[in-house]
């Protein structure tokens, strides 16, 4: 038999008992939930509300806050089962800056478009497409069953 520990629990212990090398170990840690947020918001077509921060396992652990990148999008299941208490919340859109680059919190060129941006389906979203059309000029980031074109954020 042998003891289990999860990242959570290692980064625990050696926060408490100040073990060389922590701060690294836990910035490391941070950097890798980063990414693989981000990678997860894509796949979803939402978004990274927060960057990952280790807090304690009092405080959840090892944490990355994932939200709506639209007004009325729905959770997708995965990430409900992930925090099921959790609240999804309303769409808070990003602040302005004075960037002219950049990506819109679905992904999208800043300014991009008609009024209109492509989202990617998310599972569990039973709602009616509101326009759905080959959109030539865009490059999905991974597999699409179907995209759906909804009104640009105002």
């Amino acid at each position: 038999m042998s003891k289990i520990l999860t990242i959570d629990n290692m980064l625990d212990a050696a926060r408490e008992d100040k073990v060389p090398g922590y701060e690294s170990f836990k910035q490391q840690f941070e950097a890798l939930a980063q990414e693989l947020g981000e990678t997860l918001a894509k796949h979803y077509g939402i978004r990274v509300t927060s960057d990952a921060e280790f807090q304690g396992t009092e405080f959840g652990g090892l944490c990355v806050h994932f939200g709506p990148a639209f007004d009325g999008q729905p959770c997708p299941d995965m990430i409900d089962f992930g925090d099921e208490g959790g609240d999804w919340g309303e769409w808070d859109p990003p602040e302005e800056d004075d960037d002219e680059g950049g990506t819109d919190p679905a992904g999208d060129p800043k300014g991009a478009g008609d009024g209109l941006h492509l989202v990617p389906e998310v599972q569990g979203d039973d709602r009616p497409a509101q326009h759905e059309e080959v959109v030539s000029g865009l490059e999905a980031s991974g597999p699409v069953r179907r995209a759906v074109l909804v009104p640009a954020p105002a």
